[in-house]
């Protein structure tokens, strides 16, 4: 009987030490690299006939970019953003655009569902936002499984026909990720609307980042009173396109002609060139994105 029971507990024993790596191998490893997401834009022609875009991933611990979908024609987006759930976003502009008197002539007010696995349009939703003319919202970043924030129109170049400063919308989705509703939450600081915002997942505060003529400046950005929005610091990158944070805290930036991404620091101000990805994009870096990871203590 002894014998038995001793035969039985070796064998437990033997199965449980079995067990063991497989249990520890099914946990997160420290260390594993944060992707960021990414969109880039292309005119065709001088005159901007027709647009082309590129959904990209970078691993920020060597650089290395993933293309998801390579430069195709038509719709051209003017940024990107995914959920914690994992669901992806892009506003853009209209499929088969032409500009035959000039940028002036170009809405960038479509809503796209993006599969994340191939960059292809599961959904799209024309004129989802209302301004008319060049009014592009270059800014886009979940706020929630539930909802998004945007950033519509407005600006410091009267050329382009923004008759007053930038917008915050906020757009709530359905239970099935589908675009549901818009609302205007306020007007923001009379700066030009291209760039790209994003909430800090340490301190739960949102920040955006716009072009200067000079750089970009970064704005702390109330997400409840937009009026009261601040400018913090500014930065060397010339013509800023997207920003985005890692889950860590650290925040990146990209470059829209020069093709890098950089790391900036906030709320100091200076960048730092972190990777050239002018190697292995086709197009104009136009917006970065992280999966939303909220605060604690937050929905």
């Amino acid at each position: 009987m002894k014998r038995i029971f001793s035969i039985l507990f070796a064998l437990v024993l033997a199965v449980s030490l079995m067990l063991v790596p497989a249990a520890v191998s099914a946990q997160p490893k420290k260390g594993v690299p944060w992707v960021l997401w990414g969109v880039t834009g292309a005119w065709d022609s001088p005159s901007g006939y027709a647009g082309r875009s590129e959904v990209f991933k970078v691993n920020t611990a060597t650089g290395v970019v993933t293309m998801v979908s390579n430069s195709t024609l038509n719709p051209l987006y003017g940024d990107i953003a995914m959920t914690r759930n994992g669901k992806l976003y892009a506003s853009g502009a209209d499929d088969n655009i032409q500009a035959p008197n000039g940028w002036g002539a170009i809405n960038f007010n479509d809503f796209y569902r993006l599969d994340p696995a191939t960059g292809a349009v599961i959904q799209k939703w024309s004129n989802a936002f209302t301004d008319a003319g060049f009014h592009r919202v270059n800014a886009l970043c979940a706020e929630s499984n539930k909802s998004l924030l945007a950033i519509e129109g407005g600006g410091v170049n009267t050329g382009w026909g923004y008759p007053t400063g930038p917008r915050l919308l906020r757009i709530t989705l359905d239970a099935h990720g589908n675009f549901a509703s818009i609302t205007n939450v306020g007007t923001l600081m009379d700066k030009c609307s291209d760039g790209d915002l994003d909430r800090d997942p340490k301190s739960g505060k949102w920040y955006g980042g716009f072009w200067e003529s000079a750089g970009s400046a970064m704005w702390e950005i109330d997400v409840t009173n937009p009026g009261a929005s601040t400018c913090i610091s500014q930065s060397a990158i010339k013509w800023q396109g997207g920003f985005a944070f890692r889950f860590d805290g650290t925040a990146y930036a990209g470059s829209w002609a020069g093709k890098k991404l950089y790391t900036v620091d906030v709320l100091n101000g200076g960048s730092s060139l972190a990777y050239d990805l002018s190697g292995d994009l086709a197009g104009n870096i136009y917006g970065l994105s992280s999966r939303v990871k909220a605060p604690r203590g937050r929905p």
